[in-house]
């Protein structure tokens, strides 16, 4: 009786780990994580505080030293994306959670690099290593934000205001912040738009 509980137990907890493959919490740097339309690896933890993946199919590797914020339209649009990509339950999470975490800790930090179109090409995304929220969103939600996210394009009044070239989108990473305050904002600017019901 002893060896058949202990087979369940077995194959129970075999079963909790491989339902939790597809999300980065447990995972180290250079291990890559499937979902069923895409795979991220682990690419950096900087200081083991900050978790950076990026789809495995992305293949720049140009090193870019200058960090640019991109306009505050962009940045609202990224926090569009991401909310509609989240239940009503996991936002819920991710605003209890991001209260007890200091930013930017909490949120979600999205670097682009962009095309000479400045169309976003490829998306690494960066969060928390200790009990963030974005630990446990399996890799296909990314995949999802990603794939928005490459039809964003910035206009010539963004580009103007940036003072960018088409030479600056292979010296320059691009990056914008999604936070609680940004996705309770979109909430409440849903909320009142008729026919919504998140």
């Amino acid at each position: 009786m002893k060896i058949i509980n202990l087979l369940l137990l077995l194959m129970f907890l075999t079963e909790v780990l491989n339902a939790q493959d597809d999300v980065f919490r447990g995972k180290n740097v250079g291990d890559v994580v499937k979902g069923k339309n895409v795979a991220y690896r682990i690419v950096d933890k900087y200081l083991n505080y900050f978790v950076l993946v990026r789809n495995v199919n992305d293949r720049d590797t140009v090193q870019r030293e200058e960090e640019v914020f991109l306009s505050e339209r962009v940045d609202s649009l990224m926090d569009v994306i991401v909310y509609e990509q989240l239940t009503p339950k996991e936002l819920s999470r991710f605003m209890k959670r991001s209260k007890d975490v200091a930013a930017p800790a909490g949120g979600l930090i999205i670097y682009c690099l962009l095309n000479e179109d400045f169309k976003m090409k490829e998306v690494i995304f960066s969060f928390g290593n200790d009990s963030s929220f974005w630990l446990d969103l399996p890799v296909d939600r990314f995949y999802e934000i990603e794939k928005r996210l490459k039809e964003l394009q910035l206009t010539p009044a963004e580009r103007e205001n940036l003072d960018l070239t088409k030479n600056d989108v292979y010296t320059k990473c691009f990056s914008g912040y999604v936070s609680d305050i940004g996705l309770e904002a979109v909430r409440k600017a849903k909320s009142r738009a008729p026919g919504e019901n998140k």
